[in-house]
């Protein structure tokens, strides 16, 4: 289990970093980042639609909304939440996930979820370090 966790990190980091280099490629050459983004958005919904040989008539249009919020959320938060939305989705979507309790992996099930919800407090945590606390509270 910790070997699919380093392993979708390293994943999830290169694959990342690869769309950022085909954004910034195309920022380069087009020289305006809003047709860089539209070129972007164009050729990624093709690929996540399916690519050739697909019904593109319900997911190039998928394709679409789901990579406007992925661009949304790199150019809203930047790449370290682009890193680990990916790295999350990866987790969630490859380890067989269960709420029967009686199911012989609803162990990885508790694993994954107290993993990433460590993950998330942590983030909050440091996120939340140097910040002064709200007038009222006793600390």
């Amino acid at each position: 289990m910790l070997s699919n966790f380093i392993a979708f990190s390293g994943v999830s980091l290169l694959v990342n970093l690869g769309f950022v280099v085909l954004l910034l490629l195309c920022r380069v050459i087009f020289r305006r980042t809003w047709l860089a983004v539209a070129i972007v958005l164009a050729l990624l919904s093709f690929v996540a639609g399916g690519g050739p040989g697909a019904d593109l008539s319900g997911s190039i249009p998928y394709g679409l909304i789901s990579w406007i919020v992925i661009l949304t959320a790199l150019f809203r938060f930047g790449l370290l939440a682009f890193v680990v939305s990916h790295f999350v989705d990866l987790v969630v979507t490859a380890i067989p996930l269960t709420t029967h309790v009686d199911a012989w992996y609803s162990g990885r099930t508790l694993l994954v979820l107290v993993a990433l919800g460590a993950l998330a407090a942590y983030g909050f945590r440091i996120a939340t370090a140097n910040r002064m606390p709200a007038r009222g509270t006793s600390s």
